[in-house]
């Protein structure tokens, strides 16, 4: 799978950057988000190989729209 894309969430500055190293340094192409939103918002324009993705932040992601579809029905 080197040279493929792949978009890392995480909102851990320090395992961010410690994972990003190792996915580049094995030829990867690696986008960065902070946030499940953001990722979201990245898959929008461009679709990634993979996503790897924390379980917090998948939890965190599903709580977010969930809340945001009871706003809008």
């Amino acid at each position: 799978m080197s040279g493929k894309n792949i978009l890392l969430v995480e909102d851990n500055e320090v395992n961010r950057r410690l994972a990003g190293f190792l996915l580049r340094s094995h030829g990867y192409q690696v986008r960065e988000a902070t946030t499940a939103a953001a990722a979201f918002e990245m898959v929008e324009n461009e679709r990634p190989d993979l996503i790897v993705m924390d379980i917090q932040n998948i939890l965190t992601a599903e709580a977010q729209r969930t809340q945001s579809k009871k706003v809008f029905d």
